[in-house]
């Protein structure tokens, strides 16, 4: 059973480890300084899956921007090999749990128009297409989608 680990903003260890996930599954390593001034920010969270029958060190993290009413997934990432294994949609539960627990009415992402895997897996956890960014991504040039899921209103209320 994985289980979960929320790493406090600004850690080095929680940097690399972010890192180290996302060179593996090529995606956006954010330099040591830029992650720095990110993790700072109150409003985001770092949270980190570790599977202990993977490994011993985190195997998946999810990094979001809570800023009720209103919440951003700037990245999921689970290891390569593990992908398909159910880690990345407990940990986005989990983080849509807390974004939804904090007041949020609703969270925003984006996505590579091409990436299908991405978008039926946003899918699957209530996300909806509300937009297109076009030339969003570089390298290679890429409209973005905008994807939106709605929580209920009532949500935050009982804190």
């Amino acid at each position: 059973m994985a289980v979960e680990r929320i790493y406090s903003a600004a850690s080095p260890e929680a940097i690399r480890a972010m890192n180290r996930i996302a060179a593996m599954g090529r995606l956006t390593v954010y330099p040591d300084a830029q992650a720095e001034v990110l993790l700072a920010s109150p409003a985001i969270r770092l949270l980190f899956l570790q599977a202990p029958a993977y490994s011993a060190r985190p195997v998946a993290y999810l990094l979001l921007q809570d800023l009720p009413p209103d919440a951003e997934i700037f990245d999921i990432a689970v290891l390569p090999w593990l992908r398909g294994c159910g880690l990345g949609a407990r940990l986005l539960t989990r983080g849509l749990a807390l974004l939804e627990r904090s007041g949020c009415r609703r969270c925003l992402l984006e996505v590579r128009e091409s990436n299908l895997t991405a978008i039926r897996f946003y899918q699957r956890h209530g996300f909806s297409r509300t937009g297109r960014r076009r030339g969003y991504y570089a390298h290679p040039s890429e409209d973005a989608l905008v994807l939106e899921r709605t929580f209920s209103a009532r949500a935050g209320a009982d804190f």
